[in-house]
């Protein structure tokens, strides 16, 4: 089943994407629904990974990021986790 759908978008991002659309040798709504539906799958495999998924979110974030070189992080984190 198809339907017509009327959005409002910001002017340069449309004219982006219409130009996006012609070099790609397709047409605007193609990718919108490419796009709608990537969106929504990636939602739905968040949904289902369920409590892991919550738990791996608290956890984000938890290790401090630092500029450090890669031997330094594991000195660090063997330091932290002796």
């Amino acid at each position: 089943m198809e339907g017509k759908v009327y959005l409002n978008i910001n002017a340069g991002i449309l004219d982006s994407a219409i130009e996006y659309a012609h070099k790609s040798n397709t047409d605007l709504s193609t990718i919108v629904e490419r796009l709608l539906h990537e969106f929504l799958t990636e939602k739905q495999e968040v949904r289902d990974a369920g409590p892991l998924y919550e738990d791996l979110m608290r956890l984000a974030g938890s290790i401090p990021r630092t500029d450090e070189e890669p031997e330094d992080r594991a000195s660090y984190l063997a330091t932290k986790y002796k």
